[in-house]
């Protein structure tokens, strides 16, 4: 299985916020030390965020274990973005013919 320390730029990696939502995101670059995804630099040898002294809400990487981890965190990723603009939707910005046309056809009265 591959490791950290053998990462070269445009491999896969699993990429985790501080709030531990997971994305599929490519190497960038490759230093002696350090490994840069999305222009966060992470440490070879833990796979944590470089210049974070708390690893509690630091950001960090890691190599996916197979290609089904890879399907279902891009499924998660969609899912947060469908969630977030289903939350955000202002159902004022849409005409009222549309709005009873998408309830009508959802099986309302």
């Amino acid at each position: 299985m591959k490791e950290l320390k053998d990462l070269v730029a445009g491999d896969e990696v699993v990429a985790y916020d501080k709030y531990d939502n997971r994305i599929i995101a490519i190497v960038e670059r490759i230093t002696k030390t350090l490994v840069v995804v999305n222009n966060i630099k992470y440490r070879k040898s833990n796979g944590f965020e470089y210049g974070v002294s708390s690893y509690i809400f630091s950001h960090r990487i890691e190599i996916p274990k197979d290609e089904e981890q890879i399907k279902a965190i891009e499924l998660e990723y969609r899912k947060r973005i469908i969630i977030h603009r289903i939350h955000n939707l202002n159902l004022y910005d849409y005409p009222l013919e549309v709005l009873e046309k998408v309830y009508i056809e959802l099986g309302g009265n």
